[in-house]
């Protein structure tokens, strides 16, 4: 099964094993990343300021990344779907290469098992062999690429005193929280739990909670540790709560169709 995975993972995400495997030689991923997105956006026609941008962050930051003063582990993860698009690879590949996709995260979390019918489907979904062909390209190159693991909150935290982030989004893309909210809020129901008592366990303060059940955030803005509290309270392993947010690929079913 596994060779398998292996075999296929070179036809069906070959851009992406082709992407990580470009990252290995240099010293930050980082560096390699940035490069490509001016070497892309020449190719565009854009100008540096204009792609980092277009990316979500201002180009000195860009600019850091390239010549090694900074790493990527620090943009949040909502930055790297859109550099993902920027460089037309699945976003899964941007989050090997900054270390938020790990092998672990494949593997249950929790002390709780998962609530039906969500236990049911998220278990298929991890039998799927586009799934196994992500994990076996996260085990071939998570641990080669050097990542730190620190992740930064680039939304509130300037790098220097200069900002970092383009925009800010006020309001959350519409579809990308819906099926996570609803799985929370159907576990909390399920266990008899207050929301008090879900807030607690999942770390956020109340009013952060109340944003996230109205759609006032975008969920692809929270950070890695953030997902690991969700995946512990749903019971599921953190790639699923990736997937529930549309971090890992762009369009499932034209994934599921190759």
């Amino acid at each position: 099964m596994l060779e398998k995975a292996k075999s296929a993972a070179k036809c069906r995400f070959s851009a992406e094993r082709e992407f990580l495997c470009d990252l290995q030689d240099y010293p930050s991923p980082g560096m390699r990343v940035m490069q490509r997105v001016a070497d892309a956006a020449l190719a565009k026609g854009l100008s540096l300021a204009r792609a980092a941008h277009v990316c979500g962050v201002l180009e000195h930051y860009t600019a850091d990344i390239r010549n090694g003063s900074r790493t990527l582990d620090g943009i949040p993860l909502s930055v790297l779907v859109r550099i993902a698009r920027f460089l037309d690879i699945e976003p899964f590949a941007l989050l090997v290469a900054s270390g938020h996709l790990r092998q672990g995260d494949f593997e249950p979390s929790g002390k709780r098992p998962p609530i039906e019918p969500y236990a049911t489907d998220w278990h298929e979904w991890l039998q799927a062999d586009w799934v196994l062909e992500i994990g076996q390209l996260v085990a071939d190159f998570g641990m080669r690429l050097k990542t730190s693991h620190v992740v930064i909150d680039l939304e509130n935290e300037p790098v220097n005193g200069k900002p970092v982030l383009a925009t800010k989004q006020s309001t959350a893309e519409r579809g990308s929280g819906d099926y996570l909210r609803e799985w929370l809020l159907d576990t909390c129901q399920a266990r008899n739990e207050s929301l008090p008592s879900m807030v607690k366990e999942l770390g956020l303060h109340i009013v952060a909670l109340g944003q996230f059940l109205c759609n006032t955030i975008e969920p692809r803005r929270y950070s890695r540790a953030q997902y690991e509290r969700f995946a512990n309270y749903l019971g599921v392993p953190v790639v699923c709560v990736l997937a529930a947010v549309e971090l890992l690929v762009f369009d499932e079913r034209k994934v599921v169709s190759v």
